[in-house]
């Protein structure tokens, strides 16, 4: 997708409204006695003070005159140069004295200003000559004019700059990095689209709230192609490259600085996080002073610091790129001393110490390097992982380098390139002496066949052949997981857990064998309802990953996950979703793809249940983005095919058809058990999206029958056939032997689902529908409202039944005030009540091409300060075009809308 064409031009101004709105209103208030005749702006270069200025210059053109002036170092030497084109009079040799001077520039400036106010801008008023800042500051001081200077933090101002501020004339702001919100609305604005969370995090980190820096390294990202729309929204998939023109403007902070001084501020950039101990034995604090100082460092106390950093990254950069090669490498070699000096390393000391000494061409053994590589990928570094086990290899190191350049490979789905490198050292790695080698070999050479490339029997042969040439019991404990994994993918429960608990129980197992045993065990029982014992050997897998031991490390995320489908399977989904919204957010700046994009697929699973499918969308977009560049474990096709059922359960059939094809496609001949689930619903909701409600239903109840092991799954199916109309006769006992055979809270209320409304007990469905609405399925609630005003008019016409007491009307308005609550779901239960066909008849053209554009940008997930940014419109004119875009399409909120929109090929 090319990029917005405004991205070039002048970005709007959606970022400082407040600020815009404060000075405007001081540049137009009368001038009393006791009000401030001068302000004074100040901030880091590029945080957008000269805009700001401008912005309201403008707003006020009608009313005031406002005159610019620029300092500049190029004529501070200049007497008067700075104001000599707005008070001539100054010019040299024009007066007799100070004195005279001074009264004709008062002349000139009324003259200028012919009887309206004026207030006089001064850029950069730090680069002022003595005789215009002396000048300024006695224009305002005898109120001839108001002055409104900007000045860049950090840098010496002549002092009658300073006494604008300091001697009761006028007052100080200093402009603070803008924040991530604003610039989520900046960057919504200016890309014209919506901006994934993460991308947001990453740009606002990256950029440090400064815009100019924001506007350089998002033009940078265009270019590059590492800015770009992917699953629905733009997203920053690469490393930060900053433009030359960023670098020059950075670069200016650091002219003023000493050669000594410059290598003090490289020596901080390579190494940051530096110890402060570290850096004053490589260069000399009076260096580092002077750094700290201008605000080029800082040091921080986070993380177990003290810490010596840049201010700002993109320091680095400009100091790094001025740096020569030779210089570079000898840097890196004393930063390796410097750090051995310090005695005992931790393991991340260690590892980038090795890195260094092998950038810097210095002396590195295997071992060591067989260790950093293992290092870096326990810190979701593959790339450095790789370049680390590759050089062990080209220095004569083990089959363990093999090892790791497998695990980096995989960490990036370069599955066809690590099954190479395995196969190619299979040999020297089922002979190793280690059984944890062999087993790891096994592990990793499985995830590649299996997981990987969709190769089963490749990857159960590879099981075979290991158990047949390898005698070690010890190494052999690995195998039954493995085995164990397979069966939970084909949905064989029973044949899983067989498998696992010999290992789980077994008091010798090797930490790798008993994390692949006990990650499918506890997944089979809470798969099939077995909650209790579930939750308790998740907690053992939960301990495992407390030991420290790094190869077990995602046996603590694996037994969050565990909990999490516990919880949603009991039908829960007040109870995740803000709790999954906060991990979501925490992990915004995390590097680990694979548990981001399993955080966000659980949201959006979640907020599925809830009913919810605009936020659920929104979410799987993500975990598909995450999953893209890692999936070890065939997650992008289930992240795809719940996508599919909330694009569905929205309307937008087309499009969600397409993203189900994507999802097969990937998921290739299989789907694991775990995902029938919710391939079947996208089917179903595909079908009923698409008007064939029966075909839908049919499908329902053919899934359920092929999953006889996962026993909350099947009851789920078979009650989404009764939602869309089977009869619950024959349903009502299935879903009671079910929820008989399982722990899980979930199926006993679907029961009582079926039971109530194949008896039409209007009570019974009231106190099912008060459960889902307290659990949060709202959804679910709402359908269930419908059968409760059904069964109440029946009994209402019958004049006897459960429901003879009860109103229908009141039933089915609380049925529809919960429906309007979720974002625009539709199901044929939902669409049965009396106003439903509203919005559903409404189409696009009764929108006007203002309400289009504005729906267009509510769809793009734009707040009403962006949309009116990009419009160029008021907000109260976005909020007028969007009350009527409600009213038209007879939506009741935005999340509605985006629903309609979406139905209608919008967006």
């Amino acid at each position: 997708m090319p990029a917005p064409s405004q991205t070039h031009d002048p970005w709007p101004f959606v970022a400082r409204d407040i600020e815009l709105a404060n000075l405007a209103s001081w540049m137009t208030e009368p001038v009393a006695a006791d009000a401030a005749r001068s302000l004074v702006i100040g901030g880091a270069a590029g945080v957008g003070k000269t805009r700001l200025v401008r912005a309201a210059a403008s707003k006020v053109s009608d009313s005031v005159l406002v005159e610019t002036v620029l300092g500049s170092r190029a004529s501070a030497d200049l007497p008067y140069a700075a104001l000599a084109r707005i008070a001539p009079g100054v010019a040299a040799g024009s007066q007799p004295d100070v004195s005279s001077l001074m009264a004709a520039a008062e002349n000139d400036i009324r003259i200028r200003a012919a009887g309206r106010p004026m207030v006089l801008a001064v850029d950069d008023a730090q680069h002022l000559d003595l005789a215009s800042a002396s000048l300024l500051l006695h224009l305002v001081l005898t109120g001839t004019v108001r002055v409104v200077a900007t000045v860049r933090s950090g840098e010496p101002v002549p002092e009658p700059v300073s006494a604008l501020w300091k001697e009761g004339t006028g007052r100080r702001i200093d402009l603070a990095p803008v924040s991530q919100h604003q610039v989520r609305s900046l960057l919504s604005a200016v890309l014209e689209g919506d901006v994934a969370d993460r991308t947001v995090s990453l740009l606002h980190g990256a950029s440090g709230g400064n815009l100019l820096f924001l506007r350089e390294l998002v033009l940078a990202a265009l270019e590059s192609g590492t800015l770009r729309v992917a699953d629905g929204a733009w997203r920053w998939t690469g490393a930060m490259m900053a433009t030359p023109r960023l670098i020059d403007a950075v670069a200016v902070r650091l002219e003023a600085l000493s050669a000594e001084q410059r290598y003090a501020l490289a020596t901080v950039a390579v190494a940051e996080p530096l110890p402060p101990a570290v850096a004053e034995r490589l260069t000399e604090p009076q260096h580092l002073v002077r750094l700290e100082g201008v605000g080029l460092i800082e040091v921080t106390d986070d993380d177990g610091g003290p810490w010596c950093r840049l201010a700002h990254p993109l320091h680095g950069e400009a100091i790094l790129g001025r740096m020569g090669t030779f210089e570079r490498r000898s840097l890196l070699r004393r930063l390796a001393d410097a750090y051995e000096d310090q005695g005992h390393l931790s393991a991340d000391d260690r590892l980038r110490v090795v890195s260094w000494r092998l950038q810097g061409g210095g002396e590195t053994t295997p071992e060591d390097l067989i260790e950093a590589a293992a290092l870096a990928n326990q810190r979701f570094a593959p790339d450095e992982a790789e370049r680390l086990g590759r050089a062990a290899l080209d220095r004569g190191g083990d089959a363990r380098a093999a090892l790791e350049v497998a695990a980096a490979l995989l960490a990036r789905n370069a599955f066809d390139d690590a099954e190479e490198v395995l196969a190619e050292a299979e040999g020297s790695l089922m002979s190793s002496s280690d059984p944890r080698v062999r087993q790891l070999y096994l592990h990793r050479r499985f995830v590649a066949l299996f997981y990987g490339l969709d190769r089963p029997e490749a990857a159960a042969a590879a099981v075979d052949r290991f158990e047949r040439s390898v005698s070690d019991q010890r190494a052999l404990q690995v195998v039954p997981g493995i085995r164990a994994h397979l069966a939970v993918e084909a949905g064989r429960l029973e044949e899983a857990l067989t498998w696992s608990r010999p290992v789980a129980d077994d008091t010798d197992a090797l930490a790798l064998a008993l994390y692949l045993a006990l990650a499918p065990m506890v997944e089979a029982l809470t798969l099939s309802g077995q909650t209790l014992e579930a939750r308790r050997w998740g907690n053992v897998l939960r301990t495992l990953a407390e030991t420290g031991d790094p190869e077990v490390a995602a046996a603590g995320p694996i037994a969050d996950l565990a909990a999490i489908q516990r919880s949603f399977l009991d039908g829960r989904p007040g109870d995740l979703g803000a709790y999954l919204e906060r991990i979501h957010a925490d992990l915004h700046a995390s590097v680990d793809n694979a548990t981001r994009g399993m955080v966000a697929l659980s949201l959006g699973a979640t907020h599925l249940l809830a009913g919810a499918p605009v936020s659920a969308r929104r979410r799987l977009l993500d975990a598909c983005a995450a999953l893209r560049r890692t999936d070890g474990g065939r997650m992008l096709p289930w992240a795809l095919a719940l996508l599919a059922r909330a694009e569905a359960l929205m309307g937008a059939v087309d499009r969600a058809r397409v993203t189900r094809d994507e999802a097969v496609d990937l998921a290739g001949g299989t789907i694991p058990a775990r995902q029938a689930l919710d391939f079947a619903s996208a089917d179903v909701f595909i079908d009923v999206a698409a008007g064939q409600v029966e075909i839908g239903c049919r499908r329902a109840l053919r899934a359920a029958d092929q999953l006889p092991e996962l026993r909350v799954h099947r009851a789920m199916l078979l009650h989404l056939a009764m939602r869309l109309g089977a009869d619950p006769a024959p349903l009502a006992p299935l879903l009671t032997d079910l929820a008989a055979d399982v722990e899980s809270a979930l199926p006993a209320l679907l029961r009582d689902h079926a039971v109530a409304w194949r008896d039409r007990d209007a009570s019974g469905l009231l106190a099912v529908a008060d459960a889902f609405e307290s659990s949060g399925a709202g959804l679910l609630a709402a359908e269930v409202l419908v059968h409760a005003a059904r069964a109440t008019a029946d009994a209402d016409g019958s004049g006897s039944g459960s429901g003879a007491d009860l109103d229908a009307s009141v039933i089915e308005a609380r049925a529809r005030d919960l429906a309007a609550r979720l974002e625009g779901a539709r199901t044929p239960l939902l669409a049965s009540l009396s106003d439903a066909p509203a919005s559903a008849a409404a189409e696009v053209g009764v929108l006007s091409e203002r309400e289009r554009a504005v729906l267009e940008h509510v769809i793009a997930g734009e707040a009403n300060a962006a949309i009116a940014g990009a419009l160029n419109v008021s907000v109260r004119t976005v909020e007028r075009h969007l009350s009527n875009v409600f009213s038209k399409t007879g939506t009741a909120n935005r999340a509605a809308a985006v629903a309609w929109g979406l139905r209608n090929h919008m967006g």
